[in-house]
């Protein structure tokens, strides 16, 4: 309507037969609502940015959420993340979760334990309405602290806009963090709790001013001297009692998947002969993580190739489908998952095996068959109890016959000679 009286008034259009009278001044006190826009262009309201801080302190407003990854489960089987979020100081607490039931565990956890030892007490519980979050468990628990909740109307994230953005920040940080460690994506847990570690130890806006959260909650600074890079390469002592009297390697070889706060003190450590993580402070770390890619292709300047004799196929090495075998670089258990041909070339796609022997998420980038085969074989004669090396050219020239056409002139295998 207001469209047609300003080109009308503005001469924009003709025809419409209209006279001045016809028209009168729309106030905005005039809240006449047409039933027919309002049931076909009704939208959502607008939010205005709240830059005040709520509460001043510790515990007087608290806002909780889940995060769900039921797609990619991490290798101990979490397929939620839980978050709660304090607003005065900005801290936040993250628990992995297998199942939503397990939240009535970590609230106990994060009431009885997380804050009381700093002395405060949950004053405001907000959440966004999952069933879980606001069960009648979560709401006993709630009313014996004496604690105010409220929680989100279906659809309204923007009511609990503070904890949707932590876990974009956090899901940020640990995508950026697996991708540049090059690990499975089944550590994404780690690292999800490393990049929490972090962003606590990161100033921004507090009730107390630009400072920490970990200054927030400890009264302390931080030291960030500890820090390292995720998912580098790393050197972890074997205490000497555990040593045998003999030239064995003194430290066991993993990848650093974060920080104790406690228990023992010091860094968690991967360790794949293992398929446990230790902590300890005696560590050597190489944190120079060149691209996966990059170095892979750099190896592949190094060799001289030849030609099979007969042409392969992707039939030629499906029986490798299914069967695990040790890398021999990051010395992770992967299970071949498929073969297929790609730009030419024939590849494995393959996902890492947990500790429980439970089959990760497949990666995204593939390898050379003739890895693979090369892999298998070193991970079947130390299981038969061979201390020696099979001969890479024997491997290359028994097993593997590589070729699929004029397009395969070059192999992407570190299995043939070098130059």
């Amino acid at each position: 309507m207001k469209a047609l009286i300003e080109s009308h008034k503005s001469k924009l259009v003709k025809g419409l037969k209209l006279e001045d009278s016809h028209i009168r001044k729309f106030n905005k006190s005039d809240k006449h609502v047409c039933d027919v826009c309002a049931r076909a262009k009704i939208t959502r309201m607008a939010f205005k940015k709240v830059h005040a801080v709520r509460g001043k302190n510790l515990g007087d407003y608290i806002s909780v959420d889940v995060a769900v990854f039921i797609n990619c489960p991490s290798r101990e089987g979490y397929r939620y993340v839980v978050q709660l979020l304090d607003h005065a100081t900005k801290h936040s607490w993250v628990y992995p979760m297998k199942d939503r039931d397990e939240f009535i565990e970590k609230l106990r956890d994060f009431v009885d334990v997380k804050l009381r030892r700093h002395g405060a007490k949950i004053r405001h519980y907000h959440a966004d309405g999952g069933a879980e979050l606001i069960s009648k468990k979560v709401l006993a628990i709630l009313k014996r602290e004496g604690a105010r909740y409220t929680w989100n109307p279906a659809e309204t994230p923007e009511l609990n806009a503070k904890t949707e953005r932590r876990f974009r920040t956090l899901g940020e940080r640990t995508l950026s963090m697996v991708i540049r460690s090059c690990l499975p994506v089944d550590f994404w847990w780690d690292a999800y709790e490393a990049s929490n570690y972090i962003t606590n130890r990161l100033p921004t806006k507090t009730a107390r001013g630009y400072q920490t959260p970990y200054e927030g909650v400890y009264s302390e600074i931080p030291d960030l001297s500890t820090l390292r890079v995720w998912g580098c390469k790393s050197y972890i002592t074997i205490p000497k009692t555990y040593r045998r009297k003999d030239f064995r390697d003194k430290c066991h070889v993993g990848y650093l998947m974060g920080y104790s706060e406690e228990g023992v003190m010091g860094y968690k450590i991967y360790v794949p002969d293992l398929k446990e993580i230790i902590v300890g402070v005696n560590c050597l770390f190489n944190e120079v993580i060149p691209s996966y890619r990059e170095e892979y292709f750099q190896e592949l300047s190094k060799l001289q190739f030849e030609m099979a004799k007969d042409e392969s196929t992707v039939e030629s090495f499906e029986h490798f489908v299914g069967i695990r075998y040790h890398d021999d670089e990051s010395l992770l258990e992967f299970v071949t998952t498929r073969i297929v041909i790609l730009q030419g070339v024939i590849v494995a796609y393959r996902a890492p095996v947990n500790k429980d022997g439970r089959v990760g998420f497949e990666e995204k980038s593939p390898i050379h068959v003739a890895d693979v085969v090369r892999m298998i074989e070193l991970s079947t004669s130390r299981l038969n109890g061979g201390e020696s090396k099979l001969s890479e050219e024997r491997a290359v020239r028994s097993i593997l016959k590589a070729g699929i056409g004029h397009e395969a002139r070059w192999r992407l295998s570190r299995v043939l000679r070098r130059t």
